[in-house]
């Protein structure tokens, strides 16, 4: 690329230019005999060449990687970039909306902390303070604030619990709604998870909390009866939250009215008061189960989703090398 000095501001010029960038003067350049001509000339005054309009040079663009791709505008690299943060570029709306909900959840969850821990504080200054007998008149009134303050505590925490069901609701349902409407070239995003030198190159696939749920994600979006599944899984985690913070209640009066008690009477008649422990086994059973039912829903739908990704990526090409199990 050769330059020459502008005849109007002597600065230098590239001679590809249609017009000097320092000052603005049009010129053109005669391919023939290099004679600079002053404006758009279809000839050469000196040799009489035909002219042309000089075409700037454009900047070639780097070819995009085998990992990123266009989405609705956006030069996406799978590499760095989670679904999540897609969606967020997307509908940003609709984040924050999900965030406020989030933040109103563990709000509520910090106040309603504050009374298992206003509990737990009266009781170790309760025992200890001087002799257990000197504070039997105190005893009950210990034991009832105690409990007052931990069903407050447990029912501020359901309160948090609904937010939180809401925040999963809107934040799962949108996302896949927009993959829905929106799809991404899966195999190529998932490449990041995929180890092709381990014997089970596809074993860091669904093993984080990330590829996890977005396994589900691509499944539901996908099949859209799936999302029964989604639903099943808050039903169950929900249920599981619910009885928990009410399990916790029963579970820590019992406890405090063990240590009252024992700190007056001793071990042995302390349990003789505190021996009533069934609705505090019930509700834990209880919520055991709901746990146990939502991570079965949960890991057989990332299951099903890893199991369709890992066929259409290896009969695509996108992962050339696969184990013998893989394969079948």
């Amino acid at each position: 690329m050769a330059l020459f000095e502008c005849p109007e501001c002597g600065n230098m010029v590239s001679t590809t230019a249609d017009h000097c960038p320092h000052c603005g003067m049009v010129f053109t350049v005669c391919p023939e005999c290099g004679q600079v001509i002053k404006g758009e000339a279809t000839q050469c005054p000196n040799c009489g060449a035909k002219l042309t309009k000089n075409e700037p040079v454009q900047e070639q663009k780097p070819e995009q990687s085998s990992t990123q791709q266009t989405t609705n505008n956006i030069n996406v690299d799978y590499n760095t970039v989670k679904l999540v943060d897609i969606w967020k570029s997307k509908q940003p709306q609709m984040a924050d909306n999900v965030k406020l909900y989030d933040k109103i959840s563990k709000g509520v969850g910090s106040f309603g902390a504050m009374f298992f821990v206003s509990a737990c504080i009266l009781l170790i200054i309760w025992t200890a303070e001087g002799d257990p007998l000197e504070q039997l008149a105190r005893m009950e009134n210990v034991i009832h604030f105690s409990t007052i303050s931990l069903w407050i505590g447990g029912v501020i925490c359901c309160i948090s619990v609904i937010f939180n069901i809401i925040r999963s609701y809107k934040l799962n349902t949108a996302i896949i709604k927009w993959l829905r409407n929106n799809p991404i070239d899966y195999k190529k995003y998932f490449l990041k998870y995929i180890n092709p030198n381990a014997q089970d190159q596809f074993e860091k696939l669904g093993s984080k909390d990330d590829s996890s749920t977005e396994l589900k994600w691509y499944y539901i979006a996908k099949n859209p009866q799936a999302i029964t599944s989604f639903y099943l899984y808050l039903v169950f985690q929900s249920l599981f939250g619910f009885v928990f913070m009410i399990a916790l209640p029963i579970v820590l009066t019992e406890v405090f009215k063990l240590v009252v008690y024992s700190e007056i009477w001793g071990a042995e008649l302390a349990s003789y008061f505190t021996s009533n422990w069934t609705p505090s086994i019930v509700c834990g059973c209880i919520a055991g189960v709901f746990l146990i039912l939502g991570v079965a829903v949960d890991l057989i739908t990332e299951g099903k989703g890893k199991k369709i990704i890992k066929k259409e990526m290896i009969e695509s090409g996108a992962v050339k090398y696969s184990s013998p199990k893989d394969s079948e």
